[in-house]
């Protein structure tokens, strides 16, 4: 993947991905909760979750296909494990959407549509924490993926230019 048009279509994608991740988890997250009523932000928060989880996964398994397009023959271990990274993100969005996101749903509607309603030492309540960790996880491993990947891809796209060469080709030296 060393400077073609794949790596950089990988490496803007790969920021879009993690920055999405990031203002959702870091602005939008605490804002919905501060502002709106539990019940209306954890709805709101779900089909946000929900979307992120399927674009997550569709634009991780694109980075995928853009990271093994891009490998030059023969290909080193560390670039096919580079073109994979984004493969753990995807793994983790797609288990968040089909096991983990359904149960949260189940659990709430369970509940009235709240789960403050939930006394403290009700089954459903554990499980709900639980599975709330375990998104918080997967969401995690998705972003570590896009910003492990984005990191390396960059670093590798450094390393490829010579020293002292722009990147139209010219020579600075001119």
């Amino acid at each position: 993947m060393v400077g073609t048009g794949y790596s950089l279509a990988r490496v803007a994608l790969l920021g879009a991905w993690l920055g999405a991740m990031a203002v959702f988890g870091a602005a939008f997250v605490p804002s919905a909760f501060e502002h709106l009523p539990t019940q209306l932000a954890a709805g709101v928060l779900a089909d946000g979750f929900a979307a992120l989880d399927r674009a997550g996964a569709l634009v991780a398994l694109v980075c995928v296909a853009l990271g093994l397009a891009g490998l030059r023959r023969p290909r080193s271990p560390g670039e096919l494990w580079r073109a994979q990274l984004p493969a753990m993100g995807a793994a983790a969005h797609l288990a968040s959407a089909i096991l983990v996101t359904p149960r949260l749903h189940a659990l709430r509607v369970a509940a009235g549509g709240t789960i403050n309603q939930l006394a403290a030492g009700d089954p459903d309540l554990a499980a709900f924490t639980r599975l709330h960790a375990t998104s918080r996880a997967l969401f995690f491993a998705a972003a570590a993926s896009a910003a492990a990947s984005c990191v390396w891809d960059v670093a590798a796209l450094s390393r490829a230019r010579p020293a002292g060469a722009s990147r139209d080709g010219e020579r600075r030296d001119f």
